[in-house]
């Protein structure tokens, strides 16, 4: 996986069409809030796994935030075999010494327009994460993604 900031740079630079497959590390706020933060750290580390090999395939993949990873596909359509690995790992519990410590995300694809902006794309992720998390109840909801690109690029 590449830096967030590299991730975001080389999606401004190509242009073409492609898809953005995001995992949004839903039970996070459950997993803090319960168990702590070396719990956190422990359910990130189980993900960063699956997510390196559910990714391998794409041009690119990142840590977004501390939430959400992601990957990046030239051609559309091309990230169902993330998909199903995401799908036949997730979501699990890790169980340490009575702790039952749930590791859950919820993806999505987002396909990028032919000639779209690095920027525009940013949007319309933080859009469709923003989304999401309003499904969820108001108390295992978070901030996903930094606030503006300008901050994600270094710009």
């Amino acid at each position: 996986m590449i830096p967030s900031k590299r991730f975001w740079n080389a999606l401004d630079e190509h242009h073409g069409p492609g898809v953005v497959l995001l995992g949004l590390f839903v039970s996070w706020r459950t997993v803090a809030d319960k168990f702590g933060m070396d719990a956190v750290d422990l359910a990130s580390g189980v993900l960063d796994v699956i997510v390196r090999c559910a990714m391998s395939s794409a041009q690119m993949s990142s840590r977004l935030s501390t939430t959400v990873v992601g990957g990046y596909w030239p051609a559309p359509e091309s990230q169902g075999a993330a998909i199903q690995w995401f799908e036949q790992w997730l979501p699990m519990n890790l169980e340490v010494r009575g702790m039952r410590i749930p590791i859950k995300i919820v993806n999505v694809s987002i396909a990028r327009n032919a000639g779209e902006s690095g920027r525009a794309l940013y949007g319309r992720v933080q859009r469709e994460l923003d989304r999401i998390m309003c499904t969820l109840p108001e108390r295992e909801r978070y901030p996903t993604l930094p606030v503006g690109w300008d901050e994600v690029t270094g710009s």
